[in-house]
C-alpha cells in the first residue's frame, strides 16, 4: 500500500482494544481514520451545550450511557466517548 511504501505501519484497534486511552495514546500517526459510532445526546442527560452532547463511541461507550441513564457519573478519560 501507499502508506507502507513510505515506511508507515497501521495500527489496527479492533472491539474491547478500541478503547479511549489506546486511541488518545496513539503518537507519531500523520493519518489517524476512525471508523465508529457517531452519537448526539438528547438534552435528558444534563448537557446544555450540544458540543458536550456530541461525540464518537468507542469501546465502554454502552456502560457509560446506562450509568449515565442510571445518575451515576463517570470517569471523562475512561468513559468510551472523544
Amino acid at each position: 500500500s501507499l502508506l507502507s511504501e513510505q515506511g508507515d505501519q497501521p495500527t489496527l484497534l479492533l472491539g474491547q482494544d478500541a478503547s479511549e486511552s489506546r486511541v488518545t495514546s496513539l503518537q507519531g500517526s500523520r493519518i489517524v481514520h476512525i471508523a465508529t459510532h457517531g452519537l448526539f445526546l438528547s438534552p435528558e442527560y444534563g448537557l446544555e451545550s450540544p458540543m458536550s452532547r456530541s461525540g464518537l463511541a468507542l469501546s465502554g461507550a454502552q456502560t457509560t450511557l446506562d450509568a449515565w441513564r442510571d445518575g451515576v457519573a463517570t470517569d471523562p478519560s475512561t468513559d468510551g466517548f472523544l
